[in-house]
């Protein structure tokens, strides 16, 4: 199951070596996954450490046909071409990693150690070294004073100005209103962990995803795996409704959210699709088909409403043809990363993204060519940043993008404890302008 606390471990993991990288495939996949997906990771699992390298070679090939552009896949098939003697197929594979503007240590990854003294090697580490050099003028937004907050979302209300921030550790809501904080809602109206939120300032509602969690105060083992969409009064914080998760044999987890004009709102299950709750009904409907996404994170709706795009944190960037009901994956360049996204927004025609499962974490701004379907460049607008050290998600307010800076997620261990020795800080939003 990928929740985000397994989502966030086993990616923090994934670069420490080869054994590991493997390792995380495995622990990206949800039970519900499909079964080729899941076989063709244990196998190249199998492979590797059996040294079997043609084998895992040819598991990996068929891998990323199913996920193309994954960056994990294509740092094994770097190793699958090296450990076969193959150092012209392995440079091409970092090289493109290189083109993607992530990092990897590749001095360290054993695999590696008969190409070290080539000029391509050389040449490589410089590039990657690039990759590490600072990107964008972030400026602090405001700062709330709670320490172990754990932010998560942020929305924004237009009429009012008001940013909402939610809390997974403190359970609650805050609305900042001319730089002060006060609580909006919290674990009296049955609020869990808070994710994802977004405002309806036209039918006057703060929409609010919420789950049962080790990393939330007071978590009851019992309840782990529930979740629910909230529906809160913009004024005052009264609960409007609750629209729970369905009552089955998975495992949910709600972690973000859009509403389309209609006032239908689209939720995103971090175990799973997409649902979404159509104006008056009592219930949600699953939307994008079973089995077909695994990890749904950030939402954002096309800006003519045909297309819900939807960042499946392993499996890439998908459109969902609202009038067609129709998932399609969105077709990326061979130097672009649509992998490990959390957050997402839509500016103008643009994508605009939170990447938190690669190195280094980032900010990116998708460009879409007249389809609506296909990247046709990216440019990253903030990375290697001080005052971007863990992003989660954003929001746009007066033409600039507002996110959570510091989510302090690392600072906690698999079973929701804060890590020996760590400082939690108060949770920092920060600003970015988009031009």
């Amino acid at each position: 199951m990928m929740d985000r606390t397994k989502r966030l471990f086993s990616m923090r993991r994934f670069c420490a070596r080869a054994t590991l990288m493997l390792c995380a495939i495995l622990l990206s996949m949800p039970a519900s996954a499909a079964d080729q997906i899941g076989t063709l990771a244990a196998q190249i699992n199998a492979a590797h450490k059996a040294r079997q390298y043609k084998a895992m070679q040819a598991d990996l090939e068929r891998f990323l046909a199913l996920r193309p552009g994954s960056p994990q896949g294509i740092y094994l098939m770097a190793i699958a071409r090296a450990d076969r003697g193959d150092q012209k197929g392995a440079f091409a594979a970092l090289g493109q990693l290189a083109d993607m503007g992530l990092h990897f240590d590749i001095r360290k990854q054993a695999d590696f150690a008969p190409m070290r003294d080539a000029p391509e090697f050389a040449s490589l580490e410089k590039r990657f070294a690039a990759n590490l050099a600072p990107v964008g003028r972030i400026q602090p937004a405001f700062q709330l004073k709670e320490k172990g907050f754990l932010p998560e979302g942020i929305a924004h209300d237009p009429a009012s100005g008001d940013f909402f921030v939610s809390s997974v550790h403190l359970r609650k809501i805050v609305r900042v209103h001319d730089g002060q904080a006060s609580t909006f809602a919290d674990r009296d109206d049955g609020l869990w962990g808070v994710f994802g939120m977004q405002v309806d300032a036209r039918r006057g509602v703060l929409w609010a995803t919420s789950a049962a969690l080790p990393q939330a105060q007071g978590f009851d083992p019992a309840q782990d795996g529930r979740t629910a969409l909230f529906r809160f009064d913009l004024r005052d914080g009264t609960l409007l409704g609750k629209y729970a998760a369905p009552r089955d044999k998975a495992r949910h987890q709600f972690n973000d959210l859009t509403v389309a004009a209609d006032g239908s709102v689209y939720v995103a299950d971090g175990d799973g699709g997409v649902y979404v709750l159509k104006p008056e009904a009592k219930s949600l409907k699953l939307l994008t088909p079973a089995g077909e996404l695994h990890s749904a994170q950030g939402l954002a709706l096309s800006a003519e409403g045909r297309y819900l795009y939807v960042a499946d944190y392993g499996g890439g960037l998908y459109a969902y043809d609202l009038q067609a009901q129709q998932l399609l994956r969105v077709h990326a360049p061979v130097d672009v990363c649509v992998y490990g996204i959390d957050g997402l927004v839509r500016h103008g025609r643009d994508l605009v993204a939170t990447q938190n499962a690669v190195q280094p974490q980032r900010v990116v701004r998708y460009k879409l060519d007249d389809s609506g379907l296909a990247i046709a460049s990216a440019e990253v607008l903030a990375a290697n940043n001080e005052r971007l050290p863990e992003p989660t998600l954003l929001t746009t307010a007066g033409g600039a993008l507002y996110l959570v800076a510091n989510s302090q997620w690392s600072r906690f261990d698999d079973q929701g404890r804060p890590l020996a020795g760590a400082v939690l800080h108060a949770p920092r939003i920060v600003k970015l302008a988009l031009h």
